[in-house]
């Protein structure tokens, strides 16, 4: 059985408080980012981003392949 190691990311793929959609359409702002790797291989398995919504409520994760950056106007709406 394969188990996973997680790690801070160093490398988000937008810079932290970066207006992000992900793929759903929710808007956020980026906060963070988590790197899992496999502990066998070291290979990356998944890469996960914390979001936090535009105007306030609970933060979600998301994959960074998911994120997009967010047209402010949009986003500015969605509050």
């Amino acid at each position: 059985m394969n188990t996973v190691r997680s790690e801070w990311a160093t490398e988000l793929p937008f810079p932290k408080g970066t207006l992000v959609e992900d793929e759903t359409g929710r808007h956020g702002t980026l906060l963070d980012g988590l790197i899992e790797r496999d502990r066998d291989t070291d290979r990356i398995v998944r890469r996960i981003a914390f979001v936090r919504p535009v105007g306030g409520g609970y933060e979600w994760q998301a994959p960074f392949d998911a994120l997009r950056r967010a047209a402010t106007d949009d986003a500015r709406r969605r509050r």
